[in-house]
């Protein structure tokens, strides 16, 4: 029988411990290895934007991000990644760079098989934000609008051509909103508990032009990342076709409010 030098014995016991340690840090509680977290990220410097499909404008892979130009149809140019998704984390880098201050951002939880005669999806929840800082989010049900908040957000960078970093968080029927990582606001809605995820782009002069730099969609499986919540008591109602979230510049008519309980 050979001797082991003790060296050689050490370093099998710390290998064999090491290993023992690792296999118990992938299980949860209960004992049993988690699920892996489902996420997606593309960055667009491939020259492709695999898995994402227009629903109008003209969009494009060009310098390292995913381009999008006006068409003559809607004032609304929108695409959506092919696949549905629930309870998950949506951060998007974009930034407007020519056209009206109004708007840019996400559709999200939606369907894009049908859209309203701006060009929105016609059943959604939709986040927009202005180049001047101003923003909004709502939903649309059978192309009525439902506004959550409108108003200005300090946490937006002002100006065409700056970047901008956009966050969605949703968990069982809770919203949570950030902009450039600050907490802007927090939604309770039930309305689309799954759906598609689409990027947007407004210019009623059909001449607008946005830019994203990437997008990433993780996963969530628990409600710890959420933040707490404080919905709000009155959302703004308007009929089909008069306002989408769109312009928040333009003179709007009365809405009809309805009243949240706490």
């Amino acid at each position: 029988m050979k001797n082991i030098p003790f060296i050689n014995i050490l370093l099998i016991v710390v290998i064999t411990l090491s290993i023992s340690c690792k296999k118990d840090d992938d299980k949860d509680d209960n004992g049993s290895t988690p699920p892996p977290v489902n996420e997606y990220v593309i960055d667009f410097t491939d020259g492709t934007a695999e898995g994402w499909i227009p629903v109008d404008g003209s969009w494009v892979v060009e310098n390292n991000v995913y381009k999008v130009t006006s068409s003559q149809t809607y004032f609304a140019n929108t695409c959506y990644f092919d696949s549905i998704f629930g309870n998950y984390e949506l951060i998007v880098k974009v930034r407007k760079t020519v056209g009206e201050p109004c708007n840019i951002g996400v559709s999200f939880n939606g369907d894009p098989s049908s859209v309203g005669p701006l060009g929105n999806w016609n059943n959604t929840y939709k986040l927009i934000f202005c180049t001047h800082n101003g923003w909004s989010i709502g939903k649309i049900v059978d192309t009525v609008y439902t506004e959550f908040e409108v108003g200005n957000s300090p946490y937006i960078v002002k100006g065409l051509s700056q970047w901008n970093l956009l966050t969605v968080r949703v968990f069982n029927g809770q919203i949570d909103v950030l902009f450039n990582g600050n907490l802007q606001g927090t939604y309770q809605d039930n309305t689309f508990p799954s759906g598609r995820i689409g990027l947007t782009m407004f210019d009623q002069y059909y001449g607008g032009v946005a830019e994203f730099d990437f997008v990433r969609i993780k996963e969530i499986t628990s409600g710890d990342i959420m933040a707490p919540m404080k919905d709000h008591k009155i959302r703004k109602v308007y009929d089909k076709g008069i306002y989408q979230g769109d312009c928040l510049d333009c003179i709007k008519p009365d809405p009809v409010k309805i009243e949240f309980p706490e």
